[in-house]
């Protein structure tokens, strides 16, 4: 997902191609071999099996923008921040 973020542009075309394509929803292979022939980014393509995380990252833009750019000039930062919110929240113990 982090990855994904940096393409802003894509998660919302692949919103829009999932919206379009609501059949492939119920046959993962296929949707996984037609996601394959899009020219989106691999970190875009393998979110396509999740339409409700990218209906809200492709809802709000700015945030999902934001939260890429974090992840290109940051990614250390960004990373030890999720690790400190897994374990906060119960998630993940060391």
């Amino acid at each position: 997902m982090l990855a994904a973020s940096t393409y802003p542009l894509e998660l919302v075309q692949l919103h829009q191609w999932l919206q379009k394509n609501p059949d492939l929803a119920k046959d993962q292979k296929k949707l996984t071999e037609k996601v394959e022939k899009q020219p989106w980014d691999p970190s875009i393509q393998a979110l396509a099996g999740y339409p409700d995380l990218i209906k809200r990252l492709s809802s709000n833009i700015s945030w999902t923008t934001n939260l890429g750019n974090a992840y290109l000039t940051r990614p250390k930062e960004v990373m030890d921040t999720v690790q400190r919110l897994r374990v906060q929240s119960g998630v993940y113990r060391y």
